[in-house]
């Protein structure tokens, strides 16, 4: 059929050939580490289903020197870039997590005290119920606020080190590929 999409035509005798998928943010970077495993980019396209992805194709000659010490140091990069992905994903988690919590407990007793005071007009157990619960989630409200900002900070301080972990191991294994291959290292 003539409207069908002509694909690329891959000399498979020559070349290996790799397709990754990688955050738009981040892509650059990804390039340059897969071009020191001796990966050439040749072509980048959107991906179908998600706006910050983008799909890249890369070739690299069948017979290239030290070809498996080439592969290990690309999976180790591998699974360092996946690391680096999900701690990215959940940096946020556990203040997240704390502050939804403890935001919905404390509007639901602010909630239930202000309902208290509203339908139970003129008991004197309701209304003491209904001030305690309303200064209970005033109290929960602003302890949750006090603490967010101490967990942010130390949850902020504990995957920034972890990241810059990572990313020191990444640049390590481009180092390590470029010895490998004998050639500078010009990825910054």
């Amino acid at each position: 059929m003539k409207n069908k999409k002509q694909r690329q035509i891959r000399d498979h005798k020559n070349y290996d050939y790799l397709t990754i998928t990688a955050k738009v943010e981040r892509e650059e970077e990804i390039i340059a580490s897969y071009a020191t495993l001796g990966w050439e980019k040749v072509k980048v396209t959107e991906d179908k289903r998600f706006f910050d992805l983008d799909v890249v194709e890369f070739r690299r000659p069948h017979k290239v020197e030290n070809k498996d010490r080439l592969q290990l140091l690309q999976v180790k990069l591998e699974t360092l870039l996946n690391t680096y992905g999900a701690l990215r994903h959940k940096r946020k988690a556990k203040s997240t997590t704390f502050g939804l919590f403890g935001g919905i407990f404390g509007c639901i007793a602010i909630a239930a005290g202000i309902a208290l005071l509203v339908t139970e007009i003129g008991q004197l157990t309701a209304t003491i119920a209904g001030i305690i619960l309303l200064i209970a989630g005033v109290a929960v409200l602003t302890v949750v606020g006090v603490f967010m900002r101490r967990v942010i900070e130390t949850e902020a301080r504990d995957y920034s080190e972890r990241m810059t972990s990572i990313l020191n191991g990444i640049d390590d294994i481009c180092r390590q590929a470029n010895a490998l291959r004998e050639v500078s290292d010009d990825r910054a």
